[in-house]
C-alpha cells in the first residue's frame, strides 16, 4: 500500500504597480536604496512578521536565503509583465510601472494557517494602494499554484492520475477560467502560450493510432498515452514538445497550464532553481481576490489528492468506469460540469459555491465582482487620477470572466473538436 501524502503547496501572485515617480521614496523616507515598489512590498511584508527575503532581481531569488532554507520564505521579484495598449492610452501622466511577482513559502495544507497569512499579505498591498499608488492583476498576470509532498516526489502514478483527471475533463475545468486561458492557441502563437491545455499539447504531439476507430473519442488515446509511460521525463515532454510550424524552437512546462519540469531534471537544460519536486497548476489568471485564490488552492490540492486515492487503493483511476466506460461517460456529458466535477472529487464546499456562482447565468459575477471594484476605487486616494486606468482594466477583465464570453470560448473549442470528445 502506498504512504498517503504531505500536501504542500506554494503560489505565485503576479501583478502591477503603477505610482507617481517619487511616491515611495516620500511615502517611507527611511527606507534606503531607489523608488521601488518592490523594495516597499517587502519592508511592509516584513514589518507586519511575514518572512521574507529582500527585494531581489528574477535572476537572484533563488540564491541561498541566510534566513533560512529555499522556499521557507516569501520573495518579491521583478516579473516580465506588460499593459495592454488600452491601459498604456489611459496611464496617468508621469507614472512608473512595475511589474512583480511574490512567490510564497512553502505551506503544508491541513498544518499551516495559510489562509490567513494570504490574507495579510493582500491586506498590505491594499494598504499601498490607500496611500496612492494601484495594485493590480491585468490579463497580462497569472495565479500559479505549486503542489507536492513535502520533501518526498509525487509518486508517478499520482502525478499521472492528475494528468488523466485535467485531461478528460478539460471542458469542466475550462468553465471557471477566463476566454484566453480557455481558447486553443495555434502553433504560430506558441511564443506568447502561457497555459497551453492538454487538448492543445496532445492534439500537437500526439498522433492517434492511423487504425483507430473514428467513433473513439481522441480524449481515450491521450489517456492511453499517460498510461504507457512510467517516468517523469516522457510524462513531461507531452507537455513540452516542440510544435511543429511554432515560432518557438522548444516549449517548456512554463507554457503549460500543467508544469512538470519541477519533478524531473531535463537533460541539458540548465537551471538556476533546485527541483520543487511539485507540479505547477497554472491556468488561472492572475488575481488579488482572496476568494479566488482560496478557491483555486482548495481546487487543484484536492485533485492531487484524489488522484493518490485512486493510486493508493490500487486503481489507476479514481472511479475509473465513471470516466472512460460505457455507462457514464462523463467526459461526454454536457450537462456533467465544473459543479459536478468537483462534487465528485470532494473539493471544499467554499471553492464549489465560488464556482457555482461564477457559471450561473442568473448571476453575472464577472460584473457584480467589476462593479465592486469600481466602488472600491472611488473611496481611495487620488482615485480621479487612476479611476480612467482602473475602469479599463476592469472592463478588460469583465470581457474575459463574463460568464457569455465564457461560455461562448466553451462552446466554440467543443464544437471544434478541441475536447476529444464525440460530437452530438
Amino acid at each position: 500500500m502506498a504512504r498517503s501524502l504531505h500536501i504542500t503547496f506554494g503560489i505565485e501572485l503576479e501583478f502591477i504597480c503603477v505610482y507617481p515617480q517619487g511616491f515611495f521614496r516620500r511615502l517611507f523616507p527611511e527606507y534606503d536604496g531607489p523608488d521601488q515598489a518592490g523594495n516597499a512590498v517587502e519592508k511592509q511584508l516584513r514589518q507586519i512578521g511575514i518572512k521574507i527575503t529582500g527585494f531581489e532581481f528574477d535572476e537572484d531569488i533563488f540564491a541561498p536565503q541566510p534566513e533560512g532554507p529555499t522556499y521557507s520564505r516569501w520573495t518579491v521579484s521583478r516579473e516580465e509583465l506588460h499593459l495592454s495598449a488600452a491601459e498604456q492610452a489611459v496611464l496617468p501622466p508621469g507614472s512608473a510601472i512595475e511589474a512583480l511577482e511574490l512567490s510564497s513559502r512553502v505551506f503544508h495544507l491541513d498544518h499551516d494557517n495559510w489562509r490567513l497569512e494570504i490574507e495579510a499579505v493582500l491586506a498590505t498591498l491594499r494598504m499601498l494602494e490607500c496611500c496612492g499608488c494601484r495594485i493590480f492583476a491585468n490579463g497580462d498576470t497569472g495565479l500559479h499554484v505549486h503542489v507536492g509532498n513535502g520533501d518526498a516526489l509525487l509518486p508517478i502514478e499520482t502525478s499521472k492520475n492528475v494528468l488523466r483527471i485535467v485531461t478528460a475533463f478539460e471542458r469542466c475545468l475550462d468553465q471557471i477560467h477566463t476566454v484566453p486561458r480557455i481558447k486553443m492557441p495555434s502553433p504560430e502563437d506558441a511564443g506568447t502560450i502561457q497555459c497551453g491545455s492538454p487538448s492543445f499539447f496532445f492534439s500537437h504531439a500526439i498522433v492517434p493510432s492511423a487504425d483507430a476507430s473514428p467513433v473513439v473519442s481522441p480524449f481515450r488515446s491521450w489517456l492511453a498515452a499517460i498510461d504507457g509511460v512510467e517516468r517523469y521525463e516522457p510524462l513531461g515532454a507531452f507537455f513540452s514538445s516542440t510544435i511543429e510550424g511554432s515560432a518557438l524552437e522548444y516549449l517548456d512546462g512554463h507554457n503549460s497550464a500543467y508544469n512538470l519540469d519541477n519533478l524531473y531534471s531535463r537533460p541539458g537544460v540548465d537551471r538556476k532553481a533546485q527541483l520543487t519536486k511539485t507540479i505547477e497548476f497554472r491556468q488561472h489568471a492572475g488575481t488579488l481576490e482572496l476568494e479566488d485564490i482560496v478557491a483555486w488552492i482548495l481546487t487543484v490540492t484536492r485533485i492531487t489528492k484524489f488522484a493518490h486515492h485512486g493510486y493508493t487503493t490500487g486503481r489507476q483511476l479514481p472511479s475509473t468506469r465513471d470516466l472512460v466506460g460505457d455507462e457514464y461517460r462523463l467526459p461526454e456529458n454536457k450537462d456533467f460540469g465544473i459543479v459536478e466535477l468537483l462534487t465528485w472529487m470532494g473539493v471544499a464546499s467554499e471553492a464549489i459555491d465560488l464556482y457555482a456562482r461564477k457559471v450561473d447565468a442568473a448571476v453575472d459575477f464577472a460584473l457584480e465582482k467589476k462593479t465592486k471594484r469600481l466602488l472600491l476605487e472611488l473611496e481611495l486616494a487620488h482615485y480621479q487620477t487612476f479611476y480612467p486606468l482602473i475602469e479599463e482594466v476592469e472592463n478588460a477583465r469583465y470581457a474575459r470572466s463574463g460568464i457569455a464570453a465564457v461560455r461562448e470560448a466553451v462552446r466554440q473549442k467543443y464544437e471544434e473538436g478541441y475536447y476529444g470528445v464525440e460530437l452530438d
